[in-house]
C-alpha cells in the first residue's frame, strides 16, 4: 500500500491488494509497532484496508543507511515521503510513549531534497511497468 501524498493531516494511501485509494488520518496510527516487550521504532502500522482488510508497515529509513542507490525512482520517492511522514508524526507527538522523539527525527529528508523531487507536491504515483526513471530504459 504505497503512499501516494502527504498532507499535513493525513495521508492518501493505495492498497496494493486491491487498489482502493483512501485517507489515512494520522491519528489512526503512531511511528513504533510494540510487540510484546520490543519496540520497533522504525515501523508504522496503519490501519486495516477499509476495502479488502490488508495491514501494511511503513518503515522509515535506518540512521545508517547509504544514500538510495537509483535516485529519482519511485522507491527512492517514497522512502522519502516515508520519512517525512515520520517526522511529521514525530512532531505531532504521534509515537509511542516508550520511544524518545529525539532519536525519531535522524532521517528526516531536508526541505530542499523534498523540493527537488517533489516540485508539484508531496505526491506520488505507482509507476506502470517498473521502478526506473525513463521506463527502465
Amino acid at each position: 500500500m504505497p503512499v501516494r501524498e502527504l498532507f499535513a493531516d493525513r495521508i492518501e494511501q493505495e492498497c496494493i491488494e486491491c487498489a482502493d485509494v483512501h485517507d489515512v488520518a494520522f491519528t489512526a496510527f503512531t511511528v513504533g509497532v510494540k510487540r510484546e516487550t520490543q519496540v520497533l521504532s522504525k515501523l508504522m502500522q496503519l490501519p486495516p484496508c477499509p476495502v479488502c482488510g490488508a495491514v501494511e508497515f511503513l518503515a522509515s529509513s535506518p540512521d545508517d543507511e547509504p544514500d538510495h542507490p537509483a535516485p529519482g525512482s519511485f522507491g527512492h520517492k517514497h522512502k522519502l515521503l516515508v520519512d517525512r511522514l515520520n517526522a511529521d508524526m514525530v512532531r505531532a507527538g504521534r509515537y509511542l510513549s516508550e520511544l524518545d522523539p529525539a532519536t525519531l527525527l535522524i532521517k528526516e529528508p531536508p526541505d530542499t531534497t523534498m523540493q527537488q523531487w517533489f516540485p508539484g507536491g508531496r505526491q506520488l504515483r505507482r509507476p506502470l511497468k517498473d521502478d526506473h526513471p525513463g521506463g527502465g530504459q
